[in-house]
This record gives structure tokens, sequence and C-alpha cells, in this order.
């Protein structure tokens, strides 16, 4: 996802550019919806982002329309999609269908957590768990061999922990050291007690055997101590309670064994992990009534449908304008003249409709290229000469 920054414009990101990475291969036609999709995607990202460099983990409630979408990734497959790819913040995220657990919930959610982990993955989180831990370690690592290893891990990178545990460089002695470091801070972060007894099996055998041996042992420790673990390496760890609607639609038999287990995640995440809670909007008013009033929530209307012609009136591309630009959470608050469609000036929504033929897709891709060429230009407003010379550059 684009988070560039427009100074001069105050915009967080480029509103009007939809993320290809969001859609497989064979589905990157440009297509109105998909604008429309990474719009409210760019919305609920930001408000993510926005609670967690608060420290605010409190969890909240999405309604949506996705209905019917067949292939379609829709917003919230977007929002989980572009979490997955963030850098920043780096975001482990768990989808957990409501009706899914069948048995203890917490456990059948641990086990979630687990097919998100591949071999590679929980390398990577523990050695850098190790390595944290190493740079802080004043009892159980001798000063010879921690500066060996901060060497090697300076040098040759995390991998480093791979050659001298199970590789060519192989050390007993750090091997005994090592694990006697792991089992201590796998202690102080209450890692729980499935992952204290896989330490050595991590540093003898690798994260290939650690995956086949984590079995819960008590569901709410080993979740609440798996998450810790996560975080070791993840700034931010998201569980998304989909499909909220089917406790009244389905009205499952276990529906009070899933509100028990959905309070009892709520518990043990308080503080340590964000959960979001997602329904569509056909049963808000029951849903609403029973468990949504408890907290934050956030919904969206996409109004696809309005834009949905061949041509648009200038009117009606100023008003696609500023559907696109108030998506940004930042551009009511920090716009500072009354221009309706700022930084677009009236002169430049005449000439953009005029370019484009009121095409909703074209006003939109050129509406991108004109905040880019603004920017780079430092345009305070774009107006309708700098609509005209990127429309020329375009029919060269």
């Amino acid at each position: 996802m684009s988070t560039m920054e427009f100074p001069g414009y105050y915009l967080k990101r480029d509103p009007f550019e939809w993320e290809r990475n969001l859609y497989v291969e064979y589905d990157r036609d440009v297509e109105l919806e998909k604008f429309f999709y990474q719009k409210v995607v760019n919305y609920f990202w930001d408000i993510v982002v926005e609670r967690w460099e608060k420290g605010n983990l409190t969890p909240f409630w999405i309604w949506h329309d996705d209905v019917s979408l067949e292939h379609r990734i829709g917003v919230y497959g977007g929002l989980l999609r572009t979490m997955h790819i963030s850098q920043h913040p780096r975001v482990f995220t768990v989808d957990v269908p409501v009706t899914f657990p069948k048995g203890n919930f917490l456990r059948d959610v641990y086990r979630l957590f687990l097919s998100r982990i591949d071999e590679e993955k929980l390398k990577n989180i523990f050695y850098t768990f190790l390595k944290k831990s190493l740079e802080k370690d004043k009892v159980y690592v001798s000063s010879k061999n921690k500066e060996k290893l901060l060497r090697g891990i300076e040098e040759e990178g995390l991998g480093y922990f791979e050659k001298v545990t199970l590789g060519e460089g192989k050390d007993e002695e750090i091997i005994g050291e090592l694990i006697q470091l792991t089992n201590a801070h796998f202690k102080e972060i209450k890692a729980g007690p499935a992952l204290e007894r896989v330490g050595e099996v991590f540093l003898r055998l690798g994260s290939k055997s650690v995956i086949r041996s984590l079995i819960p042992v008590n569901p709410t420790e080993d979740l609440a101590g798996f998450i810790n673990f996560l975080k070791s390496y993840y700034d931010l760890v998201v569980i998304s309670i989909d499909n909220m609607e089917f406790l009244e639609l389905r009205n499952p038999p276990n529906k009070a064994d899933i509100i028990g287990g959905l309070s009892q995640l709520e518990a043990l995440s308080e503080g340590i992990a964000m959960l979001i809670f997602v329904s569509q909007r056909v049963v808000k008013e029951e849903l609403e009534k029973k468990m949504a009033f408890k907290y934050e929530q956030f919904e969206y209307k996409l109004n696809l449908s309005f834009y949905q012609k061949d041509e648009l009136s200038e009117e009606e591309v100023k008003k696609l304008l500023v559907e696109f630009l108030s998506s940004d959470k930042n551009w009511l608050e920090k716009k500072d003249n009354s221009l309706e469609a700022w930084p677009f000036d009236e002169s430049a929504v005449k000439h953009i409709h005029k370019g484009t033929g009121g095409n909703p897709i074209k006003v939109l891709e050129i509406a991108s290229k004109l905040l880019h060429e603004g920017k780079a230009k430092g345009y305070p407003l774009i107006d309708g000469k700098l609509v005209e010379e990127v429309l020329s550059k375009e029919s060269r």
C-alpha cells in the first residue's frame, strides 16, 4: 500500500491508487470497484495503525457489506492482505471464523495461530527472540561466547545461530548456554507451558521439529504466551473474528460455548493483541443490542453504484474526487481552505472532466498522476494548467 507523504497537501497517501498486490495476478484488470475497495481498506488500515501508534489495543467492531463477492477480495480480505504485507508496522494476523472452533475454543484458535506459521517464519521469530535475549543477558552465556555470537550475527545475520547450533560450526558449549538462556527468557515473557517445553528442541533439532511438538497444555496460558513470543518479532498481533453474523443467522448449537470462548479470548488478548470483530450489517440491530454495543464501531458504504456510469458530469467528477480524498483520515482535519475538492481547484475539476470525458476510472487515474506531479513540482494547489500539462504528456 502506498504510504508516501504529501507535505504540501497534508495527505497521508495517494488516495486514488489501488494496490495491485491485493489481487491475484489474473485479476489485475482496472475496475472501478477495486478503487472503491482500496479506499475503504485505507480507511480501516489507518484506524488499525493509529490505534497501534497510540498503544490502544482495545477491541473494535467492523460492519461491512462484502456479500456475494465471488473472486473479489473485498474490503475485509483487502484489510487482511494489507496487514500481511505491511512492514511498518509489521503485523501478524489471524482470521478466526466465529463458527470454526468445534471443541475447546482457545485450543482451536491456538491451532489456527500455528497454521499461519511455517518453518522459515518460526525460525526468524525464534532467532530474533534469541538475539534480543542475548543482548540483554548477563547470566547464562559467557562473555566470550556472547561476543562471538553477536559478532557472527552482525557479519552473517541471524542464520549464524543455525550455523553454531545445527550446522558446520556446531558448538556444544554455546548450545548448552543458549538452551539455558532460552528457557529463562521464555519464562520471563510468560511464553506458556507449550513453548517452555520446546526450548531445547529449537536449538538441537530446529523449527520443523518445534512445529510438530507445539501442543497446547493450558490453552489460555499457551495462547497468551504464543502472542508474547510473536511480539518479539512483530510490532502488532491482530486477531480478526469473522462471520459474527452467523451467531444470529445460523444460531449454532454451540453458540453459548462460542460466546464464552470469545469472552476468554478477549480477556487474554487485553494489552497484547488487537481484537477486531467483523460482521455483515444484515443483523446489525440484533448484534448491536447483544454484543457490539460494548465496542467502538465502524462501518462503511461503498457508494459505488452512484459512479458506475460511462460518463460523469462535472459535478459528479468533483464528488468522486471528494469521495476518495475524504477516505484519508487526515484530510478534513488538515484541509485549510474552502475549496470543496482541495487540493484540486475549480479549474482543475473542469479540465479533468473535459480531458477524461467523465470516465470515472480515467478520473481517478489522472487524479493520482496529478498529485504526484504537483508534489514533485511544489504546486500549492493543483490547477487547470497542471492538468493540461499532464494530459498532454498522456496523449503523446
